[in-house]
């Protein structure tokens, strides 16, 4: 069963991929057609290979439309908008909005503005740039617009709510980035916030910027990593009251997603959350679930529902990290076995994480940091404890300020350490690398030596990629 799954489930990925990244009908169909047989001889059934085929046209056609950006947006002075995203940044409000006529708009403000996803604001004034206009002074973010289907920006305008219904939950994640704020001091309290509320508007630019060059700027966002700590927190809680074990899986679900909701729902909390869905889910049917599969399922729901993410530089790289994480840990386990060592365990997760991301960054964001797997061997095992002293420290601040000062200056001395060592570490000499350019022919043979090794590896353990998904 897993294995027509995985059969029907690649077509759908690989035509929507197709789709997305432009490719011509005759390229689309040739493609279709030898992924077709490829499946075809994993599987040795014809219909599935049949339904392959036709999963695989209808992706391209999903993915084709979904690419068409929408450039030609007509503004006048004045308009009434709704939200769909919003960032905070030290000096100002980042929103994309949705014109009546469909029209996405990228809204920057110089000032902080409290309005959500899902309310109806009304812009005046500011300055209006097309998609056009856009594309001449700056091709480069035009090429971003593109990406985002945004048809124009729209700088500095004035902005009020305009009726719609007021979004209870961004407005809590807002008053309870606001009471870490007010119980700590910077920089832990910017940091504390990004990590336990995903507002990261607050971060002093500095630390923003060397933990970026350390490797490390994940633990700014809500990762897999604050996830899994929030769901064996909620996990806990809950099989300490009066449920049943089905019972139990689904309150600690309902909870999760309530946090990934109330946080944004960024990409890598959303695959994280749906692995720990059908972990908790076939856990409640007493089965256990493969990495590998849930990282699938993730990424089949995320691309069926915005083909346009796998062009974003937080989905391939919350993607590639985790699988890159887990083969490391997969290829070495007999290995680990007989030295049972934490140390080896984290070198291995930090390790794997750079070998699968390194040619993103480098293509992405033009940096490479090799200094990375000690920052982050040293960084991360820090980073639940600052989750928890700082979401304490803001509960106890309500009752006993007092105590909550000591608490707050552990807060400290944890987000001092990650910073110091950080930068002690980017001043050896290699460690930090930018404006690098990467050429497609390099990360290409990368990634195809990289298949080449672990297939190697598998062969000599006696396994196959067979294995892996099942």
């Amino acid at each position: 069963m897993r294995r027509v799954f995985l059969a029907l489930s690649s077509g759908w990925l690989v035509g929507i991929i197709t789709g997305v990244l432009g490719l011509s009908l005759l390229a689309a169909i040739i493609l279709a057609v030898g992924w077709t047989v490829l499946c075809w001889l994993y599987n040795s059934q014809t219909h599935v290979a049949a339904a392959v085929l036709m999963l695989l046209l209808l992706g391209f056609v999903w993915g084709t439309v979904a690419r068409v950006p929408t450039v030609g947006c007509v503004i006048g002075k004045e308009e009434t908008v709704d939200i769909t995203s919003r960032e905070t940044r030290q000096n100002g409000t980042q929103y994309v909005v949705r014109s009546h006529g469909g029209c996405e708009i990228l809204v920057y403000t110089s000032y902080r503005t409290n309005y959500y996803p899902g309310e109806r604001i009304h812009l005046s004034r500011g300055s209006w740039q097309s998609y056009s206009e856009v594309a001449e002074k700056s091709p480069g973010f035009a090429e971003y617009l593109v990406g985002k289907n945004i048809g124009g920006v729209w700088s500095y305008p004035e902005v009020e709510l305009s009726g719609g219904r007021k979004r209870i939950l961004p407005y809590w994640r807002t008053v309870v980035a606001g009471q870490i704020s007010k119980t700590l001091l910077e920089p832990e309290a910017g940091l504390a916030a990004a990590m336990i509320t995903g507002e990261k508007g607050e971060v002093m630019t500095d630390l923003k910027k060397t933990l970026q060059a350390g490797g490390v700027s994940h633990v700014l966002a809500i990762s897999g990593l604050h996830i899994s700590l929030i769901a064996g927190a909620i996990y806990i809680v809950v099989s300490l009251l009066p449920f049943g074990p089905g019972s139990v899986g689904l309150v600690t679900g309902m909870f999760l997603w309530f946090y990934i909701v109330l946080v944004g729902a960024p990409i890598s909390a959303v695959r994280a959350g749906l692995f720990w869905s059908l972990a908790l889910l076939l856990l409640a049917m007493r089965r256990l679930v493969g990495l590998p599969t849930a990282i699938w399922v993730a990424a089949l729901v995320t691309v069926s529902a915005d083909p346009g993410v796998i062009k974003e530089v937080s989905w391939q790289l919350s993607f590639a990290a985790v699988a890159g994480i887990w083969l490391a840990l997969f290829l070495t386990k007999k290995w680990r076995e007989s030295r049972s060592s934490a140390i080896i365990s984290l070198l291995l997760v930090s390790g794997g994480a750079f070998a699968a991301t390194w040619p993103i960054v480098a293509v992405r964001l033009g940096m490479i940091s090799p200094i990375s797997i000690a920052v982050n061997l040293l960084v991360v095992p820090v980073v639940p404890a600052i989750m928890f002293f700082s979401a304490v420290t803001a509960v106890v601040s309500l009752l006993m300020p007092a105590a909550a000062l000591w608490l707050a200056w552990v807060v400290h001395v944890l987000v001092a350490w990650s910073a110091t060592v950080t930068d002690l570490l980017l001043k050896l000499p290699g460690s930090f690398w930018q404006e690098v350019s990467v050429p497609p022919v390099i990360w290409l043979t990368y990634y195809f030596l990289m298949f080449v090794l672990v297939s190697l590896v598998l062969k000599r353990q006696g396994r196959n990629w067979r294995e892996i998904w099942e």
